[in-house]
């Protein structure tokens, strides 16, 4: 059973519009909840293929079509017979507009169907407005086939301090690529849960660091100019959210969430 408050954060989080406190409790509540989980993740998959629909185009002759009414006004026809025809031409709009949302995308619409129709069940409601901000219109960015879903860069600088991340994703694994140059010393905290199992890790020899990995929790503890790849092995098919945390003797700079940017 997934709440409707939980349900909205979930939407919150994606659109990026949660605060930390509200992305602190949704993490917690992800974490005890497999149902929730896996809920979230059709979340974000129905945002991608939303995205990916693009933009819809104006039936062909409309310029035309309406130039041509304008003209015949001009020429002296009846103004009520002229508009009258203007607004028929527009009254079914919205039934063309859907006909070419499902004629330009086929494989979207069935795609939808099968989500929906797996989402129905896990929620408590099938109402729209539990899809608050998912489903908005933006410009499309073609994926190629293969290609790995990305995450959103995370960056931070401060004196002394200069850190960025930014997550690969495939049905196989996650990997994360981390740069950090630092005067001093710095710890990097990544913890995930169940889905994904740590897989291993490259860095260049003369990078004076320490790796430590227990359970969920992966651990540098780093100092000076270095670049890591870390390898995750998904287990259950599915995208682990992953939250980070950048520490230093001076306490806690940053904690930020990583998810796959929505496209």
């Amino acid at each position: 059973m997934i709440d409707d408050r939980h349900i909205k954060l979930m939407n919150k989080e994606i659109d990026g519009v949660n605060s930390e406190r509200e992305s602190a409790e949704l993490r917690e509540y992800l974490s005890e909840n497999a149902d929730a989980r896996l809920y979230h993740d059709q979340l974000l998959e129905v945002a991608r293929i939303f995205k990916e629909a693009g933009d819809i185009e104006p039936p062909a002759g409309l310029k035309e079509s309406i130039l041509s009414k304008i003209a015949a006004q001009e020429a002296g026809l009846e103004k009520r017979a002229i508009f009258s025809n203007v607004f028929d031409f527009f009254r079914p709009a919205p039934i063309r507009r859907c006909a070419y949302v499902f004629a330009a995308g086929v494989a979207v619409g069935v795609s939808l169907l099968f989500l929906f129709g797996r989402i129905a069940p896990h929620g408590p409601s099938s109402n729209l407005k539990n899809f608050y901000g998912t489903l908005s219109k933006g410009e499309s960015k073609e994926r190629l086939p293969g290609e790995p879903l990305s995450s959103r860069p995370v960056q931070f600088s401060a004196p002394g301090v200069s850190c960025s991340v930014r997550a690969e994703y495939t049905p196989e694994k996650t990997r994360l690529f981390i740069d950090l140059d630092t005067q001093r010393q710095v710890r990097l905290i990544f913890q995930h849960d169940s889905r994904v199992n740590f897989a291993g890790v490259k860095v260049p020899d003369e990078c004076s660091h320490n790796l430590k990995v227990t359970g969920d929790k992966i651990e540098i503890t780093h100092s000076g100019i270095c670049s890591y790849v870390i390898e995750l092995k998904n287990v259950q098919g599915a995208y682990s959210p992953l939250n980070l945390k950048l520490w230093s003797d001076s306490g806690l700079l940053l904690e930020k969430e990583i998810l796959p940017e929505r496209r």
